[in-house]
């Protein structure tokens, strides 16, 4: 005679297959937490919070993708997204004039690192994933062969460190504005 399984067993098969299933896939949803690259952090002048909140999201990924895998939700993958050094409010007030000559090799507009880590991140598969716009070895080269940017000023920044203005609006500490609205208010 054939056992029937009850609805309450039923239920455990279907609820183990489904999380067999999950664990197989490739994940579903990505969290991407945007954090400093070690050397990055050291150019940065912004508040030790910041940093060291950037610094800690390292080991939050780590942490939460071991969570998600022992929780079952294998669907979830946890990435880092290291933009590099961005021409920023938060990268340029405060800084110096030698490094803003530094960043004439280092650093991009928001738009040219957007249009290199997008890509990267509509294709990521996994989970642990870092997507880093520049990685320590590419900058050293960018340094080594843009020293003379570096001494003489270059795209963003003269030899001085004063902000390059071609065809663009600037606030007070060199951020270029895509909006035409007064200068002083940003």
């Amino acid at each position: 005679q054939l056992h029937q399984p009850t609805q309450a067993q039923q239920h455990q098969q279907h609820q183990q297959h489904h999380q067999q299933q999950q664990q197989q896939q490739e994940p579903l949803y990505h969290i991407f937490n945007m954090g400093f690259s070690q050397w990055g952090a050291s150019f940065s002048k912004s508040a030790c919070t910041h940093k060291s909140t950037k610094m800690a999201l390292t080991q939050l990924n780590k942490s939460l993708a071991e969570e998600l895998k022992e929780a079952g939700l294998s669907y979830i993958g946890v990435h880092n997204l290291s933009p590099g050094m961005v021409l920023t409010d938060l990268l340029l007030q405060g800084a110096s004039p030698v490094a803003r000559k530094f960043f004439n090799v280092l650093a991009e507009e928001p738009e040219t690192v957007a249009a290199v880590l997008v890509p990267h991140i509509r294709a990521v598969r996994g989970t642990g994933t870092s997507i880093d716009y520049l990685s320590p070895a590419a900058a050293v080269a960018r340094v080594v062969t843009g020293l003379p940017q570096i001494v003489g000023g270059g795209r963003f920044f003269d030899k001085d460190g004063n902000r390059v203005a071609r065809n663009a609006t600037f606030n007070a500490a060199g951020v270029r504005l895509l909006y035409d609205y007064p200068a002083d208010q940003y």
